[in-house]
């Protein structure tokens, strides 16, 4: 449950960045999470099985949200920016309204 949890602050807060950076992703909330899953989860489940592969994905997506993710807004931190950006790259688009630092 925790880990869905994240899994929707995470996506969510990256969905915001985005719109509020200009850039258009090409899925949804809900791809991206599923997306999260699959690539991001998954890999930590496969090696170190079900309970510590959990456990570790967990805390992976808890370290790249704001810690305040309960309470207010979802925000990625520098973290979760970062992994994001990499993992999120082939699904973007920028618009004429980016601006590029």
């Amino acid at each position: 449950m925790r880990t869905a949890l994240y899994r929707r602050a995470v996506s969510q807060a990256y969905l915001d960045s985005c719109r509020e950076n200009g850039v258009e992703l090409t899925c949804t909330r809900t791809e991206l999470e599923m997306a999260i899953a699959l690539e991001l989860e998954s890999p930590h489940v496969r090696e170190h099985g079900v309970s510590t592969g959990t456990e570790i994905a967990c805390a992976m997506l808890g370290d790249m949200v704001q810690a305040s993710v309960l309470t207010d807004k979802p925000q990625l931190t520098t973290l979760g920016h970062i992994i994001m950006g990499e993992f999120c790259q082939p699904h973007t688009r920028t618009t004429s309204a980016t601006t590029l630092h």
